[in-house]
């Protein structure tokens, strides 16, 4: 997965100069990592989700017949948003239980839909797992290795990842 979207880069391109003060050849990987945050494709399709999973519960009859016709219609014609949602799941682990999800109304597990996209987007650190950052071309390669502190489980609630104690300092040990 790439970080091309132009809001992508302008948050990355803000966070390298006036929140980390790095150059601007840091990967953007890095950067969002280092200051703790998802790419825009996680917060939006998290989104998509929970608002997907309010359309079927909601109390408005017009609305769920828009939902049904909405899932009809995609059978046939790719631009409606469910066949677009449903193709944003095809990467996923469990694209095919999403997928019925949707096309049955019934609300998407919310819980593995964030781990299993948590998941997707860590594919970047997982392919420079073992990699020896003097003879691997990538500047990630060395974040990850010798820099990065270390990924926590791709849970759904909770921090990203805890400072080891050396980061902490040493405040109110005494």
């Amino acid at each position: 997965m790439s970080l091309t979207a132009p809001f992508d880069l302008r948050i990355c391109a803000f966070s390298k100069v006036r929140v980390l003060g790095v150059k601007r050849s840091t990967p953007n990987w890095a950067v969002l990592r280092e200051c703790g945050q998802e790419p825009l494709q996680f917060y939006w399709f998290r989104a998509a989700a929970k608002f997907f999973n309010s359309l079927p519960s909601g109390n408005s009859g017009l609305l769920k017949k828009i939902v049904h016709a909405d899932i009809a219609l995609g059978a046939s014609y790719r631009k409606c948003w469910t066949a677009e949602f449903i193709e944003v799941c095809e990467g996923l682990r469990a694209a095919d239980t999403y997928a019925n999800c949707i096309r049955s109304a019934t609300p998407l597990p919310l819980q593995d839909v964030v781990v299993d996209l948590r998941e997707r987007l860590r594919a970047v650190w997982r392919e420079l797992d073992g990699a020896d950052p003097r003879t691997h071309a990538q500047k990630l390669a060395t974040y990850h290795a010798w820099m990065a502190l270390p990924l926590k489980p791709s849970t759904v609630w909770g921090p990203r990842g805890e400072l080891p104690v050396r980061c902490l300092g040493t405040a109110g040990t005494e």
